[in-house]
């Protein structure tokens, strides 16, 4: 079996509907791509209900947050502390 090239597997795929595929070769490589994320702002994925919400600390781990907060390269201790109960985690005493 040879290797098919794009354009051979374009023309099977489209044999019996050629009244659909009317994309010529010159069409296809003359035409310019679509940006996927053209129609999106930096920060538009962020609802207003993300941006006001309260950091809710896990029942009884008020403390281990805070100790998080005390280390920068910890950017959500909240989130980290949700995370860590989950999986069974004990807080600090």
């Amino acid at each position: 079996m040879s290797k098919l090239t794009a354009r051979e597997v374009i023309d099977r795929i489209c044999e019996g509907f050629e009244d659909t595929c009317t994309v010529t070769r010159e069409q296809e490589l003359t035409r310019a791509p679509t940006p996927v994320f053209d129609n999106f702002a930096p920060g538009s994925f962020e609802s207003e209900d993300d941006k006001d919400v309260d950091e809710v600390t896990p029942p009884g781990w008020e403390k281990t947050v805070r100790g998080m907060k005390q280390h920068p390269e910890i950017s959500n201790p909240w989130a980290l502390a949700w995370s860590m109960k989950n999986k069974g985690y004990s807080p600090s005493k």
